[in-house]
């Protein structure tokens, strides 16, 4: 499936909510609910950002269970707020293989509005985990 575009003047944590409800209620609606997988709302998102008291150019943000980066994109829309450059480094865990292009694109617009701003954005496709774990491997 082609992952939609990011709409002219769409914010990071409205695209990545975007894709989210498009993965829930659209893509796989018969899997969400028995994978216990939830989607962190807008608004969540927000005030979880909020609360990060920046104080550094240099961050490394760590996103478990990233889903398709609505954190990791409110985060990045507080940097863009604040109009000061920083380096930062995305660390986006996500153990569900059929997000991760959601997650992978969301990412990848966060690090163009930072580096458009002057802001060094950094993360690998080696920090977003694509092993799926099933308790059928556990002791």
């Amino acid at each position: 499936m082609k992952i939609p575009e990011r709409k002219a003047n769409e914010g990071l944590v409205e695209y990545a909510e975007r894709l989210s409800t498009l993965y829930s209620d659209v893509l796989r609606p018969k899997d969400i609910k028995p994978k216990g997988q939830f989607f962190t709302p807008k608004q969540v998102s927000t005030f979880m950002a909020e609360l990060f008291d920046i104080n550094q150019d240099k961050i490394t943000l760590l996103d478990p269970g990233a889903g398709t980066g609505v954190l990791s994109a409110a985060f990045c829309e507080k940097l863009l707020s604040r109009k000061k450059p920083v380096s930062l480094v995305i660390d986006a865990f996500e153990n569900d293989p059929e997000i991760i292009p959601f997650l992978k694109r969301v990412l990848q617009e966060c690090k163009k509005d930072l580096e458009e701003k002057g802001s060094k954005v950094e993360f690998t496709n080696e920090s977003i985990i694509e092993k799926t774990h099933s308790s059928e491997n556990l002791p």
